[in-house]
């Protein structure tokens, strides 16, 4: 399987692994607003923890395991600083993913050109783990 379709696809884990408590937690807090015929305040502050903390994992996912998100773990993948080809700087790997929220066109980019957005910016690259120089960690 070609390395843009590996990123795509794991891209799709990440979304799901990252989105899918804070759904969760929406959908039971408003079912329990539905259910008492009222929504307050109180059921709507999980609904805004969930979400915000969905997005929080979802930027924070490539540093929180030192560049290899869950689904980049799966497909032997890992993010590489291009200059010096060991684990980028943190600030990077945040970086790199505040462009995921234009996807769309960040996914185009990617199917174009082999390289995202973020990637770009951030001078990091995406190679298969096996390629990586280890005598650096």
């Amino acid at each position: 399987m070609a390395i843009r379709l590996k990123r795509m696809v794991a891209f799709i884990i990440d979304w799901y692994i990252s989105f899918l408590p804070g759904l969760i937690l929406f959908m039971f807090s408003m079912n329990q607003g539905v259910e008492n015929e009222n929504v307050s305040p109180l059921i709507m502050i999980p609904c805004f923890i969930g979400i915000f903390g969905s997005f929080t994992l979802f930027v924070l996912r490539d540093y929180i395991f030192k560049g290899q998100s869950l689904g980049k773990k799966i497909f032997g993948l890992t993010i590489l600083d291009k200059d010096t080809l060991s684990t980028p700087k943190n600030r990077q790997l945040i970086l790199k993913n505040i462009f995921l929220f234009i996807y769309p066109i960040d996914g185009v980019i990617l199917l174009a050109t082999g390289e995202s957005l973020g990637n770009r910016i951030t001078d990091t690259v995406v190679v298969y783990k096996a390629q990586r120089n280890d005598t650096d960690v």
